[in-house]
């Protein structure tokens, strides 16, 4: 396996979607404008081919978390919705990788999304491909 966005990222969405709240919306890229709240898997922020044996990469992957400025304790839900259904799931993603995991948290930060104050946060993903 080698690196591949696109196949990776509607396996996650798959995986999360179904863990969150109706009125949670998860997108498998950045979209141009989002709902509140919302879970986002994003591009990586480091691919290393090959380190992990031949033709198998390691990814490290932000899945940004929104919702309101105020809502810590709901961008909080989302990371752990997002490792609890990495957790519960099929580490391979159904053999779209060789083993993803919710490997920490990062980037707590408040942003602006169209114009509107969001609290955003990453929900970092360790990934073999």
């Amino acid at each position: 396996m080698t690196w591949s966005r696109a196949p990776l990222a509607k396996a996650l969405t798959a995986v999360i979607a179904p863990a969150v709240d109706d009125d949670v919306s998860v997108y498998d890229r950045p979209p141009f404008t989002l709902n509140l709240p919302s879970i986002v898997v994003s591009g990586p922020t480091e691919v290393r081919y090959a380190s992990v044996a031949f033709s198998i990469d390691e990814v490290v992957l932000p899945v940004v978390c929104v919702s309101a400025i105020d809502d810590y304790d709901g961008v909080q839900a989302l990371i752990v919705a997002v490792r609890e259904a990495l957790d519960a799931a099929d580490t391979t993603l159904g053999g779209v990788v060789s083993r993803c995991w919710a490997s920490g948290e990062r980037n707590w930060r408040p942003t602006k999304i169209a114009g509107l104050d969001c609290l955003a946060a990453e929900a970092v993903l360790t990934v073999y491909m």
